[in-house]
C-alpha cells in the first residue's frame, strides 16, 4: 500500500523532526515487523553514508508510490482551500531528496542552487490542526500558478506544482 510507504519512508528523512522520529521508533517500526517485504524493498540496496557527521543509511526511493501519496494529498489539499476540485496534473520536487548515484559519486551539493530557490520561494502558510506534523502553504509569487509546499515533521518538503487541464490542452478555461 502507498500510503503505509509513504508513511515509513518520510518520518526517516534525516531532515525531520523528533516527532518524526518518535514515529519512527514506535509506528514505522511496527509497520516493518507487519511487513518484512516493505522493509526489504525500502532498505535492500541501502548504502551506508555520513551526513551531518550522524552514520546513517541512503536508500533508493520508490518515486511512483511516493508519487501517488503526494497526488492525494494535492487533490485533497486544492478542494479543502479553494472548495473546487482540481482538474489537471502535478509535478513533484522535494528539495530534501538526493539522487543515489549522487550520494555514490559523492556530488550531493549539484543541486544545491535548485535547492536554495525552492526554500526561498514565498508562502504563505495555512493552519493545519498539526503543523510540526504538517505543515501546508501555497507560493505567493505569481498569482497564476499553482504551486504548494508540503513540509512533513518540521523539515522534508514536497513542492507541489499543478497545471490545469485547460493550460495543457488550451482549453478556454470557461470550460471548466
Amino acid at each position: 500500500m502507498d500510503v503505509e510507504y509513504a508513511r515509513s519512508v518520510i518520518p526517516t528523512a534525516i531532515q525531520t523532526n523528533d516527532i518524526a522520529r518518535d514515529l519512527g521508533a514506535e509506528k514505522v517500526i511496527r509497520t516493518f515487523q507487519k511487513s518484512p517485504k516493505l522493509f526489504d524493498q525500502i532498505y535492500k540496496d541501502s548504502i551506508p553514508v555520513l551526513a551531518n557527521g550522524e552514520k546513517t543509511v541512503a536508500f533508493y526511493v520508490n518515486r511512483p508510490r511516493l508519487r501517488t501519496v503526494m497526488e492525494a494529498i494535492a487533490f485533497g489539499m486544492h478542494f479543502h482551500h479553494f472548495r473546487k476540485k482540481f482538474y489537471g496534473s502535478w509535478w513533484f520536487y522535494s528539495p530534501e531528496m538526493v539522487s543515489m548515484d549522487a550520494v555514490k559519486a559523492g556530488k550531493v551539493n549539484e543541486l544545491d542552487r535548485l535547492r536554495k530557490l525552492f526554500r526561498n520561494v514565498p508562502v504563505v502558510i495555512v493552519p493545519t490542526p498539526q503543523p510540526t506534523i504538517f505543515e501546508f502553504s501555497i507560493s505567493t509569487e505569481r498569482a497564476n500558478d499553482l504551486l504548494f509546499r508540503f513540509q512533513f515533521y518540521g523539515g522534508f518538503s514536497v513542492f507541489a506544482w499543478g497545471t490545469p487541464f485547460y493550460k495543457i490542452a488550451r482549453i478556454p478555461q470557461w470550460a471548466f
